[in-house]
This record gives structure tokens, C-alpha cells and sequence, in this order.
């Protein structure tokens, strides 16, 4: 196994971890604005209630 082999799967690695990251990041930050969409409904839907 040459260095440059060993290199290229460190690289390789690197960049999926980094790509795993940024999904997870992504994620969070849609979970986040589904949950304020969410309570925004909620909130118009109890004063229309309300009204």
C-alpha cells in the first residue's frame, strides 16, 4: 500500500465526514424551522378559534 493510496482514503474519509456534518447540520436547522412553522399554524389556528 503506497502513501498516495493511503492518502487518497484519509482524504476520502475526511470528506465524508465533513459532507455527514453538514447533513446532520441541515437537518437540525429544517427540524427547527418546521417546529416554529408548526406552532406558527398553531397559534393562527387558536385565534381564528378564538375570534
Amino acid at each position: 500500500m503506497s502513501v498516495s493510496s493511503f492518502d487518497e482514503a484519509e482524504r476520502r474519509r475526511l470528506a465524508r465526514l465533513a459532507r455527514h456534518a453538514a447533513l446532520v447540520r441541515y437537518g437540525r436547522r429544517v427540524r427547527i424551522l418546521r417546529l416554529v412553522g408548526l406552532a406558527i399554524a398553531v397559534l393562527v389556528a387558536v385565534l381564528v378559534v378564538v375570534r
